[in-house]
Protein backbone atom coordinates (compact mmCIF):
# COMPACT_ATOMS: atom_id res chain seq x y z
CA UNK A 1 0.00 0.00 0.00
CA UNK A 2 2.78 2.29 0.85
CA UNK A 3 4.50 1.84 -2.97
CA UNK A 4 0.93 2.07 -4.33
CA UNK A 5 0.62 5.67 -2.65
CA UNK A 6 4.16 6.76 -3.30
CA UNK A 7 3.83 5.67 -6.87
CA UNK A 8 0.32 7.91 -7.07
CA UNK A 9 2.09 11.10 -5.03
CA UNK A 10 4.78 10.84 -7.69
CA UNK A 11 2.33 10.43 -11.04
CA UNK A 12 0.68 13.46 -9.72
CA UNK A 13 3.49 15.50 -9.13
CA UNK A 14 4.57 14.95 -12.95
CA UNK A 15 1.41 15.89 -13.90
CA UNK A 16 1.02 18.80 -12.07
CA UNK A 17 4.43 20.17 -12.39
CA UNK A 18 6.11 18.16 -16.03
CA UNK A 19 9.97 18.46 -16.47
CA UNK A 20 12.09 18.25 -20.00
CA UNK A 21 11.64 14.58 -19.76
CA UNK A 22 8.06 13.83 -19.38
CA UNK A 23 7.26 16.28 -22.07
CA UNK A 24 9.98 14.80 -24.37
CA UNK A 25 8.33 11.78 -23.83
CA UNK A 26 4.70 13.15 -24.70
CA UNK A 27 6.08 14.57 -28.32
CA UNK A 28 8.11 10.92 -28.54
CA UNK A 29 4.76 8.89 -28.64
CA UNK A 30 3.47 11.01 -31.58
CA UNK A 31 6.89 10.37 -33.26
CA UNK A 32 6.42 6.67 -33.05
CA UNK A 33 4.69 5.69 -35.95
CA UNK A 34 7.61 7.96 -38.50
CA UNK A 35 10.30 6.67 -35.69
CA UNK A 36 8.89 3.09 -37.11
CA UNK A 37 8.76 4.25 -41.15
CA UNK A 38 11.85 5.03 -40.86
CA UNK A 39 13.84 2.54 -39.34
CA UNK A 40 12.06 -0.13 -41.56
CA UNK A 41 13.82 2.08 -44.80
CA UNK A 42 16.90 2.03 -42.97
CA UNK A 43 17.03 -1.75 -42.66
CA UNK A 44 15.81 -2.67 -46.71
CA UNK A 45 18.17 0.69 -47.78
CA UNK A 46 21.18 -1.58 -46.44
CA UNK A 47 20.86 -4.06 -47.56
CA UNK A 48 19.20 -3.61 -50.74
CA UNK A 49 22.04 -0.74 -51.62
CA UNK A 50 24.77 -2.83 -50.45
CA UNK A 51 23.17 -5.83 -52.51
CA UNK A 52 23.45 -3.61 -55.47
CA UNK A 53 27.53 -2.52 -55.12
CA UNK A 54 27.74 -5.57 -55.15
CA UNK A 55 26.28 -7.08 -58.01
CA UNK A 56 26.94 -3.95 -60.27
CA UNK A 57 30.79 -4.03 -59.03
CA UNK A 58 31.03 -7.92 -59.96
CA UNK A 59 28.01 -9.22 -62.37
CA UNK A 60 28.11 -5.96 -64.75
CA UNK A 61 31.01 -4.66 -67.05
CA UNK A 62 32.43 -1.55 -67.27
CA UNK A 63 29.88 0.85 -68.57
CA UNK A 64 28.45 4.66 -67.90
CA UNK A 65 25.10 3.42 -66.76
CA UNK A 66 26.80 1.26 -64.59
CA UNK A 67 29.01 3.53 -62.77
CA UNK A 68 26.05 6.14 -62.38
CA UNK A 69 23.91 3.41 -60.61
CA UNK A 70 27.24 2.76 -58.64
CA UNK A 71 27.03 6.29 -57.68
CA UNK A 72 23.61 6.11 -56.81
CA UNK A 73 24.08 3.19 -54.49
CA UNK A 74 26.89 4.76 -52.58
CA UNK A 75 24.89 7.81 -52.34
CA UNK A 76 21.71 5.72 -51.15
CA UNK A 77 23.77 3.94 -48.99
CA UNK A 78 25.67 6.80 -47.08
CA UNK A 79 21.87 8.37 -46.54
CA UNK A 80 20.84 5.10 -44.71
CA UNK A 81 24.16 4.98 -42.76
CA UNK A 82 24.09 8.55 -41.55
CA UNK A 83 21.16 10.74 -42.15
CA UNK A 84 18.62 7.85 -41.29
CA UNK A 85 20.14 7.11 -37.95
CA UNK A 86 20.13 10.84 -37.48
CA UNK A 87 16.56 11.26 -38.16
CA UNK A 88 16.07 8.43 -35.93
CA UNK A 89 17.57 10.59 -32.46
CA UNK A 90 16.25 13.69 -33.78
CA UNK A 91 12.94 12.26 -33.36
CA UNK A 92 13.84 9.70 -30.09
CA UNK A 93 14.78 13.29 -28.57
CA UNK A 94 12.20 16.23 -30.21
CA UNK A 95 13.00 18.84 -26.95
CA UNK A 96 16.43 17.23 -25.97
CA UNK A 97 19.08 17.49 -29.03
CA UNK A 98 21.84 19.31 -27.59
CA UNK A 99 24.17 18.76 -30.54
CA UNK A 100 23.77 22.11 -32.78
CA UNK A 101 26.67 20.86 -35.30
CA UNK A 102 25.62 17.64 -35.79
CA UNK A 103 22.40 19.30 -36.65
CA UNK A 104 23.48 20.98 -39.38
CA UNK A 105 25.74 18.16 -40.92
CA UNK A 106 22.35 15.53 -40.94
CA UNK A 107 20.57 18.70 -42.89
CA UNK A 108 23.11 19.49 -45.17
CA UNK A 109 24.21 15.16 -46.30
CA UNK A 110 20.33 14.65 -46.57
CA UNK A 111 19.66 17.66 -48.97
CA UNK A 112 22.96 16.86 -50.78
CA UNK A 113 22.36 13.85 -50.64
CA UNK A 114 18.60 14.29 -52.62
CA UNK A 115 19.41 16.74 -54.82
CA UNK A 116 22.85 14.80 -56.06
CA UNK A 117 20.10 11.81 -56.92
CA UNK A 118 17.93 13.94 -58.76
CA UNK A 119 21.25 15.41 -60.48
CA UNK A 120 22.64 11.79 -61.19
CA UNK A 121 18.90 10.75 -63.14
CA UNK A 122 19.23 13.93 -64.98
CA UNK A 123 23.05 12.82 -66.19
CA UNK A 124 21.79 8.98 -66.72
CA UNK A 125 19.26 10.38 -69.15
CA UNK A 126 21.56 12.73 -71.07
CA UNK A 127 23.87 9.76 -71.75
CA UNK A 128 21.22 8.00 -73.27
CA UNK A 129 19.97 10.07 -75.16
CA UNK A 130 23.37 10.66 -77.04
CA UNK A 131 23.77 7.18 -77.23
CA UNK A 132 20.40 6.25 -78.60
CA UNK A 133 19.27 9.96 -80.35
CA UNK A 134 22.66 11.04 -81.14
CA UNK A 135 24.86 7.62 -81.79
CA UNK A 136 27.52 9.51 -83.92
CA UNK A 137 28.29 12.08 -81.96
CA UNK A 138 31.23 12.72 -79.46
CA UNK A 139 29.85 9.84 -76.16
CA UNK A 140 30.97 10.04 -72.67
CA UNK A 141 33.70 7.52 -71.65
CA UNK A 142 33.50 5.59 -68.21
CA UNK A 143 36.01 7.76 -67.13
CA UNK A 144 34.68 10.48 -67.89
CA UNK A 145 31.40 9.28 -66.40
CA UNK A 146 33.27 9.13 -62.76
CA UNK A 147 34.18 12.77 -62.96
CA UNK A 148 30.70 13.84 -63.36
CA UNK A 149 29.72 12.00 -60.81
CA UNK A 150 31.89 13.69 -58.53
CA UNK A 151 31.13 17.18 -59.97
CA UNK A 152 27.31 16.18 -59.60
CA UNK A 153 28.01 15.91 -56.03
CA UNK A 154 29.88 18.81 -55.51
CA UNK A 155 27.41 20.86 -57.63
CA UNK A 156 24.66 19.29 -54.90
CA UNK A 157 26.76 20.72 -52.03
CA UNK A 158 26.56 23.91 -53.47
CA UNK A 159 22.67 23.93 -53.61
CA UNK A 160 22.64 22.60 -50.25
CA UNK A 161 25.45 25.26 -48.33
CA UNK A 162 22.45 27.26 -46.75
CA UNK A 163 21.90 24.26 -44.66
CA UNK A 164 24.48 24.71 -42.46
CA UNK A 165 23.29 28.07 -41.89
CA UNK A 166 19.43 28.05 -41.80
CA UNK A 167 19.49 24.37 -39.65
CA UNK A 168 20.24 24.36 -35.99
CA UNK A 169 18.90 23.68 -32.54
CA UNK A 170 15.50 25.65 -32.01
CA UNK A 171 14.64 26.72 -28.95
CA UNK A 172 11.12 25.52 -27.51
CA UNK A 173 9.77 27.84 -24.84
CA UNK A 174 7.30 25.90 -22.97
CA UNK A 175 5.65 29.26 -20.54
CA UNK A 176 3.42 26.80 -19.10
CA UNK A 177 5.19 25.17 -17.83
CA UNK A 178 8.40 27.10 -17.27
CA UNK A 179 10.33 24.97 -19.26
CA UNK A 180 13.30 25.23 -22.13
CA UNK A 181 13.95 22.51 -24.79
CA UNK A 182 15.83 22.50 -27.89
CA UNK A 183 15.26 20.72 -31.22
CA UNK A 184 17.17 20.35 -34.37
CA UNK A 185 15.13 22.50 -36.68
CA UNK A 186 15.48 25.71 -38.55
CA UNK A 187 17.99 27.93 -36.17
CA UNK A 188 16.23 30.62 -33.68
CA UNK A 189 18.18 33.54 -35.87
CA UNK A 190 15.83 32.97 -38.64
CA UNK A 191 12.54 31.74 -37.21
CA UNK A 192 11.14 35.63 -37.72
CA UNK A 193 12.56 35.82 -41.62
CA UNK A 194 11.46 34.34 -44.82
CA UNK A 195 15.06 32.83 -46.07
CA UNK A 196 14.40 29.00 -45.23
CA UNK A 197 10.51 29.87 -46.95
CA UNK A 198 13.03 31.22 -49.53
CA UNK A 199 15.33 28.50 -49.92
CA UNK A 200 12.56 25.53 -49.82
CA UNK A 201 11.05 27.69 -52.96
CA UNK A 202 13.60 27.49 -54.78
CA UNK A 203 14.57 23.83 -54.05
CA UNK A 204 10.93 23.16 -55.30
CA UNK A 205 11.45 25.26 -58.44
CA UNK A 206 14.43 22.75 -58.92
CA UNK A 207 12.68 19.62 -58.39
CA UNK A 208 10.11 20.92 -60.56
CA UNK A 209 12.65 21.69 -63.57
CA UNK A 210 14.50 18.79 -63.09
CA UNK A 211 11.64 16.51 -63.39
CA UNK A 212 10.13 18.43 -66.71
CA UNK A 213 13.75 17.49 -68.00
CA UNK A 214 14.19 14.17 -67.38
CA UNK A 215 10.24 13.45 -68.64
CA UNK A 216 10.95 15.54 -71.99
CA UNK A 217 14.37 13.61 -72.49
CA UNK A 218 12.82 10.65 -71.91
CA UNK A 219 9.81 11.58 -74.53
CA UNK A 220 12.64 12.36 -77.22
CA UNK A 221 14.05 8.69 -76.37
CA UNK A 222 10.88 6.72 -76.48
CA UNK A 223 10.46 8.31 -79.76
CA UNK A 224 13.46 7.68 -81.16
CA UNK A 225 12.97 3.76 -80.21
CA UNK A 226 9.42 3.84 -81.77
CA UNK A 227 11.31 5.13 -85.16
CA UNK A 228 14.02 2.52 -84.64
CA UNK A 229 11.84 -0.08 -84.11
CA UNK A 230 9.30 1.10 -86.91
CA UNK A 231 12.38 0.64 -89.19
CA UNK A 232 13.46 -2.39 -87.92
CA UNK A 233 10.25 -3.73 -88.87
CA UNK A 234 10.58 -2.50 -92.57
CA UNK A 235 14.25 -4.50 -93.07
CA UNK A 236 12.86 -7.54 -92.01
CA UNK A 237 10.01 -7.62 -94.35
CA UNK A 238 12.07 -6.84 -97.29
CA UNK A 239 14.98 -9.48 -96.14
CA UNK A 240 11.66 -11.73 -96.01
CA UNK A 241 11.26 -10.46 -99.60
CA UNK A 242 14.21 -11.03 -100.79
CA UNK A 243 14.67 -14.51 -99.27
CA UNK A 244 11.29 -15.25 -101.06
CA UNK A 245 12.57 -14.06 -104.26
CA UNK A 246 15.81 -16.29 -104.13
CA UNK A 247 13.45 -19.02 -103.73
CA UNK A 248 11.53 -18.40 -106.84
CA UNK A 249 14.76 -18.37 -108.88
CA UNK A 250 16.16 -21.25 -107.16
CA UNK A 251 12.77 -23.34 -108.36
CA UNK A 252 12.79 -21.72 -111.35
CA UNK A 253 16.24 -22.82 -112.23
CA UNK A 254 15.51 -26.87 -110.89
CA UNK A 255 12.30 -26.82 -112.80
CA UNK A 256 11.67 -29.27 -115.31
CA UNK A 257 9.11 -27.94 -117.23
CA UNK A 258 9.80 -28.24 -120.57
CA UNK A 259 7.54 -25.04 -121.19
CA UNK A 260 9.60 -23.00 -119.37
CA UNK A 261 12.54 -21.46 -121.78
CA UNK A 262 15.80 -20.17 -121.06
CA UNK A 263 14.80 -16.67 -122.15
CA UNK A 264 11.70 -16.61 -119.63
CA UNK A 265 14.32 -17.66 -117.02
CA UNK A 266 17.13 -15.02 -117.58
CA UNK A 267 13.97 -12.57 -117.70
CA UNK A 268 12.95 -13.70 -114.06
CA UNK A 269 16.17 -13.31 -112.66
CA UNK A 270 17.44 -10.06 -113.71
CA UNK A 271 13.63 -8.93 -112.60
CA UNK A 272 14.54 -10.21 -109.08
CA UNK A 273 18.29 -8.75 -109.09
CA UNK A 274 16.87 -5.37 -110.01
CA UNK A 275 14.49 -5.31 -107.00
CA UNK A 276 17.12 -7.08 -104.50
CA UNK A 277 19.71 -4.41 -105.54
CA UNK A 278 17.42 -1.42 -103.83
CA UNK A 279 18.21 -2.91 -100.57
CA UNK A 280 21.66 -2.61 -100.68
CA UNK A 281 22.28 -2.10 -96.78
CA UNK A 282 20.38 -2.94 -93.33
CA UNK A 283 20.20 -1.32 -90.16
CA UNK A 284 22.02 -2.88 -87.32
CA UNK A 285 22.39 -1.94 -83.70
CA UNK A 286 24.66 -3.96 -81.61
CA UNK A 287 23.17 -2.22 -78.27
CA UNK A 288 20.02 -0.36 -78.18
CA UNK A 289 22.05 2.64 -77.03
CA UNK A 290 24.82 2.02 -78.72
CA UNK A 291 25.89 3.84 -82.32
CA UNK A 292 23.46 2.80 -85.45
CA UNK A 293 25.76 1.83 -87.74
CA UNK A 294 25.38 0.85 -91.42
CA UNK A 295 26.66 -2.57 -92.81
CA UNK A 296 26.38 -4.32 -95.98
CA UNK A 297 23.80 -7.30 -96.23
CA UNK A 298 25.62 -10.40 -97.44
CA UNK A 299 23.09 -12.45 -99.81
CA UNK A 300 23.07 -16.18 -100.18
CA UNK A 301 20.89 -17.65 -102.46
CA UNK A 302 20.41 -20.62 -100.28
CA UNK A 303 20.39 -19.32 -97.22
CA UNK A 304 20.52 -15.97 -94.73
CA UNK A 305 24.32 -15.99 -93.80
CA UNK A 306 24.64 -17.13 -90.09
CA UNK A 307 26.41 -14.15 -88.93
CA UNK A 308 23.64 -11.91 -90.31
CA UNK A 309 21.09 -13.77 -88.09
CA UNK A 310 23.58 -13.63 -84.98
CA UNK A 311 24.07 -9.99 -85.60
CA UNK A 312 19.95 -9.53 -85.47
CA UNK A 313 19.14 -11.86 -82.47
CA UNK A 314 21.97 -9.63 -80.40
CA UNK A 315 20.42 -6.56 -81.82
CA UNK A 316 17.29 -7.79 -80.44
CA UNK A 317 18.27 -8.62 -76.98
CA UNK A 318 20.39 -5.11 -76.86
CA UNK A 319 17.56 -4.24 -78.14
CA UNK A 320 15.05 -4.81 -75.55
CA UNK A 321 18.23 -4.37 -72.53
CA UNK A 322 18.12 -0.82 -73.67
CA UNK A 323 14.43 -0.61 -73.48
CA UNK A 324 14.31 -2.18 -70.10
CA UNK A 325 16.97 0.55 -68.77
CA UNK A 326 14.75 3.18 -69.97
CA UNK A 327 11.72 1.72 -68.08
CA UNK A 328 13.94 1.51 -64.76
CA UNK A 329 15.16 5.10 -65.21
CA UNK A 330 11.98 6.49 -66.15
CA UNK A 331 10.30 4.91 -63.21
CA UNK A 332 13.24 6.03 -60.95
CA UNK A 333 12.47 9.42 -61.80
CA UNK A 334 8.80 9.42 -60.94
CA UNK A 335 9.53 8.11 -57.48
CA UNK A 336 12.05 10.45 -56.66
CA UNK A 337 9.94 13.23 -57.79
CA UNK A 338 7.18 12.24 -55.62
CA UNK A 339 9.08 11.23 -52.60
CA UNK A 340 10.53 14.59 -51.99
CA UNK A 341 7.69 16.65 -53.27
CA UNK A 342 5.74 16.39 -50.08
CA UNK A 343 8.80 17.03 -47.81
CA UNK A 344 9.05 20.68 -49.58
CA UNK A 345 5.64 21.55 -49.75
CA UNK A 346 5.04 20.43 -45.89
CA UNK A 347 7.71 22.81 -45.21
CA UNK A 348 6.46 25.39 -46.88
CA UNK A 349 3.42 25.48 -45.40
CA UNK A 350 4.83 24.84 -41.93
CA UNK A 351 7.12 28.08 -42.33
CA UNK A 352 3.97 30.10 -43.75
CA UNK A 353 2.25 29.49 -41.19
CA UNK A 354 3.79 29.33 -37.51
CA UNK A 355 0.66 27.95 -36.07
CA UNK A 356 0.21 25.08 -38.49
CA UNK A 357 1.42 22.08 -36.58
CA UNK A 358 -0.20 23.21 -33.17
CA UNK A 359 -3.61 22.98 -34.78
CA UNK A 360 -3.08 19.02 -35.23
CA UNK A 361 -4.17 16.29 -33.61
CA UNK A 362 -2.17 13.31 -32.49
CA UNK A 363 -3.14 11.27 -35.66
CA UNK A 364 -2.52 13.93 -38.00
CA UNK A 365 0.75 14.88 -36.54
CA UNK A 366 1.89 11.24 -36.93
CA UNK A 367 0.83 11.72 -40.56
CA UNK A 368 2.55 14.52 -41.15
CA UNK A 369 5.97 13.71 -40.03
CA UNK A 370 5.85 10.62 -41.94
CA UNK A 371 4.96 12.25 -45.12
CA UNK A 372 7.76 15.08 -44.29
CA UNK A 373 10.82 12.43 -43.87
CA UNK A 374 8.95 9.92 -46.94
CA UNK A 375 12.22 11.32 -48.90
CA UNK A 376 13.68 8.45 -47.57
CA UNK A 377 12.28 6.24 -49.77
CA UNK A 378 14.17 7.40 -52.93
CA UNK A 379 17.07 5.77 -51.07
CA UNK A 380 15.64 2.35 -50.36
CA UNK A 381 13.02 2.26 -53.62
CA UNK A 382 15.55 2.17 -56.75
CA UNK A 383 17.00 -1.61 -55.66
CA UNK A 384 13.53 -2.57 -55.42
CA UNK A 385 13.34 -1.50 -59.45
CA UNK A 386 15.91 -3.36 -60.31
CA UNK A 387 14.97 -6.19 -58.95
CA UNK A 388 11.56 -5.45 -60.76
CA UNK A 389 12.26 -4.52 -63.52
CA UNK A 390 16.10 -5.63 -64.17
CA UNK A 391 15.69 -9.82 -64.86
CA UNK A 392 19.66 -10.24 -65.19
CA UNK A 393 19.86 -8.41 -61.54
CA UNK A 394 16.96 -10.60 -60.01
CA UNK A 395 18.82 -13.64 -61.67
CA UNK A 396 22.05 -12.70 -60.05
CA UNK A 397 20.20 -11.51 -56.67
CA UNK A 398 19.07 -15.39 -56.43
CA UNK A 399 22.10 -16.67 -57.19
CA UNK A 400 23.57 -14.58 -54.82
CA UNK A 401 21.59 -15.61 -51.56
CA UNK A 402 21.61 -19.04 -52.70
CA UNK A 403 24.97 -19.57 -51.88
CA UNK A 404 24.09 -17.49 -48.61
CA UNK A 405 21.28 -19.64 -47.30
CA UNK A 406 21.84 -22.41 -45.66
CA UNK A 407 20.37 -25.80 -47.64
CA UNK A 408 18.07 -26.43 -45.10
CA UNK A 409 16.25 -23.35 -45.85
CA UNK A 410 15.66 -24.00 -49.44
CA UNK A 411 13.97 -27.64 -48.85
CA UNK A 412 17.00 -29.80 -49.55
Amino acid sequence: MVGEAENTSRNSNMFSNPTLYDLNDDELEKNIGVIIFIGILMILGLLGNINTIFIYLNKYKPSNYRTFILCLAIVDLATCCFSMPVSLITLRFPLMFPYDKVCQGFWFLTYSMCIGSSFILVTIAADRYRKICVPHGAQLSVRMAKYICILVLLLASAFSWPCIILFGNKRYEIPKHNVNGTGCYYNDEFRNTNYPAKYNYFLLFILLVTFVALLLIYVLIGKRLLHIKGKGRSNIQLSEQTEARHMDIRNLDNTDNSSTTESQKTSVARHHMTETSEVSTCLSSPDGAADMKPFQCKQDKTRIPPKQVNRKKLSKLKGRRSVTIIKILLIMTIVSFVSFLPNLILSIITLEHDDFLTKLSFTETSVYQIFYFCFYINNVAFPIIYGLCDTKFSKETRKLYSIIVPPCFKGY
